[in-house]
């Protein structure tokens, strides 16, 4: 909020120094920044001369002068370190002095300069020649500092004022500072002096104390960037007020009328990156719920704030408390989502949840569904979503099949009508789900959830060739899976017509279909009946969150370890399709989207620790690489 505001206003504020105040009074030249010294810059002080020629020591020729004539030969020329057999009587000739460097170069520093005074030289090591030099640096700095109290005096005042809003602030210890934008006062003020006059006299001048009308610009300077932030804000508020109206009249006047209920998603949809070998697996589904609500899109909170659900014991029920949750930190779940008690109508969810099912290699999600106006206890309708999850799953090659629920006055004749329906509306898109048959043909898919509920007698009249309102052999013909909770329910699911059987629940033993050890017996009914089984594997079970007296049928995870012994049970039978559950299903503990630790006042959740939220994401890719790999085997 504050970001859009200030960052403007700061451009505003350095535009402002720029443009109203003058470059030249906050920037002098550098050839005005001392004044009273004509060096240029990048030259060296010329304040300590270098010593003339004529003050260097005489070289001479050591001990042994050359006399007479091997004198005379010797200063003709002669350098012979040896005797040089020229000389008049062959004695030794030492080498010639060096050749003195030209008067218009510059010669070596000496002790005139604060340098030691060279061997060979007057003064070399003497203790005297070292007080000379402490004395030479003390009364060069005594020099230096009364030159800046002088200036400090003379131009303070003016610029103290300008270092308010010269750009060179917050460097007033630094050359340049202080003495440099008062010898720029000068500089405008005074004429400039004669050219070596700096060095011939030795001093500086400080000129006046005070430039006239310098405190009027800077009051003026100061009121015109004072109006320009004030409309520099007003500027940023009137934009940001019209923003929010126009978000608020989009809000008031109704969503897209694309999907009902429904925000657009964004577009273009934002490209995920795919792990290596994550290509969805068309074998592998997982079951999806769209029931969950929140108060920004449906104005209040569904499911996340789940009843605590009676025992029908009224005796036991009375031992437990009672009530609902109570989201945002109190939700009906013992793990906490890493989205937050999130909507299901949401599009960014929506889009994360393909994102991290195509990330698992989960090529089929199994969508939850109730027909238009119809939900359960705790959700409202949510037909209205098929559209939107359908587009989203089309995104991430991802296909989606009905899981159908059960409603009040669900039988084989409602079914018939659901099923005209689904294949009516959803049937020709693209994400639309179809397994391809034995005998070569593409059928949806249908999962029938408490199948049992209605007798077999009445199955048989909507799902065998001679029922009285077949679907064989028509155009909504489909294949069609049954539940099996009990042992009996196999032979149900026979004559009823059903085209296979899926065992849903995730508690290892809770029921006959949802044991592994019964796996195997149910494999060879359905291949001697020619009938399909797909077993269900979850990552564990708790729903005590919902119903707290529930707690003998917890499953623990076990870090992941629960949920590979179930895949491997399942792949031990050699199915032809996996079903996990769940996706989401967050009442009974049953998910593997990404959760997040959370502990508040009164709740301390489960997590995935010591793994990372998308462990069994992760786990879930692993196996359907295996499965693909098994899978080839079998055919072999």
């Amino acid at each position: 909020m504050l970001f859009p505001l200030t960052a403007p206003i700061v451009t505003f504020q350095c535009l402002l120094e720029r443009v109203f105040l003058p470059f030249n009074e906050f920037n002098p030249s550098p050839t005005t920044r001392f004044k009273g010294s004509t060096r240029e810059p990048g030259t060296k002080s010329s304040r300590h001369p270098s010593p003339s020629l004529s003050s260097l020591p005489s070289p001479t020729l050591g001990p042994h002068q050359p006399k007479g004539k091997d004198a005379e030969h010797h200063r003709q020329g002669c350098g012979a370190s040896q005797g040089c057999g020229a000389s008049p009587s062959g004695a030794w000739c030492p080498p010639a002095p060096p050749a003195a460097p030209p008067r218009d170069e510059p010669r070596p520093l000496q002790a005139g300069n604060h340098e030691p005074p060279a061997p060979g030289t007057p003064g070399h090591g003497s203790r005297w020649s070292l007080r000379d030099q402490d004395r030479d640096r003390d009364r060069d700095r005594d020099r230096d500092r009364d030159r800046g109290r002088r200036i400090a005096a003379g131009g303070g005042a003016a610029g103290a004022g300008r270092r308010l809003c010269s750009p060179d602030r917050g460097q007033q210890g630094a050359p340049g500072g202080t003495e440099s934008r008062a010898g720029a006062v000068r500089s405008r003020t005074e004429p400039p002096p004669a050219p070596g006059s700096a060095q011939r006299s030795g001093a500086s001048s400080t000129g006046p104390s005070r430039v006239p009308g310098t405190e009027h610009r800077l009051r003026a300077m100061l009121r015109r960037r004072r109006r320009g932030m004030l409309a520099l804000l007003l500027a940023s508020l009137f934009v940001f007020g019209t923003v929010m109206a126009l978000r608020t009249l989009r809000a008031a006047a109704g969503l897209p009328a694309g999907v009902p209920g429904v925000a657009e998603p964004p577009e273009p949809p934002g490209a995920r990156g795919m792990p290596p070998g994550a290509a969805p697996s068309y074998d592998l589904h997982a079951f999806y719920y769209a029931w969950y609500g929140s108060p920004r899109f449906e104005g209040r909170y569904l499911h996340w704030d789940h009843a605590l659900v009676p025992h029908w014991d009224p005796k036991v029920s009375a031992s437990y408390p009672r009530g609902r949750h109570r989201p945002p930190d109190d939700i009906g779940s013992s793990f906490y989502p890493a989205l937050g008690p999130y909507s299901s109508r949401d599009p960014a969810v929506v889009d994360e949840h393909m994102g991290q099912l195509r990330d698992a290699a989960i090529g089929v999600l199994v969508l939850s569904w109730y027909p238009p106006g119809l939900a359960d206890d705790s959700g409202e309708p949510s037909d209205s979503l098929v559209p939107f999850i359908l587009d989203a799953a089309q995104r991430y090659a991802i296909k989606v099949a009905f899981h159908i629920q059960p409603y009040k006055g669900r039988d084989d004749h409602t079914v018939h009508e659901n099923i005209k329906y689904i294949m009516d509306k959803y049937g020709s898109h693209a994400a639309f789900y179809k397994y391809r048959t034995s005998t070569g043909r593409s059928l949806p898919l249908f999962y029938i959830y408490d199948s049992y509920l209605t007798p077999a007698e009445s199955w048989a009249n909507l799902l065998t060739p001679s029922g009285s309102h077949s679907l064989r052999n028509t155009a909504y013909d489909a294949v069609f899976i049954a539940l099996l909770v009990e042992e009996g329910h196999k032979n149900d699911i026979l004559s009823a017509g059903y085209d296979g059987m899926y065992t849903y629940f995730a508690s290892n033993g809770f029921s006959f279909g949802s044991s592994h050890q019964n796996w195997k017996a149910i494999k060879t009914f359905c291949d001697s009946n020619n009938l399909m089984f797909i077993p269900s594997v979850g990552p564990g079970y708790i729903d005590t969150s919902i119903r707290p007296w529930n707690n003998h049928n917890t499953r623990n995870r076990v870090n992941g370890k629960y949920y590979e012994t179930a895949l491997q049970a399942a792949l031990t039978v050699r199915p032809e399709i996996v079903s996990i559950t769940s996706f989401n299903e967050w009442h009974e503990g049953t998910q593997i989207e990404k959760a997040v630790p959370k502990k508040t006042l009164t709740r301390l959740y489960l997590d995935y620790l010591p793994h990372q939220p998308d462990m069994y994401l992760e786990l879930t890719r692993r196996w359907a690489e295996h499965f693909s790999k098994e899978k080839e085997q079998w055919l072999m």
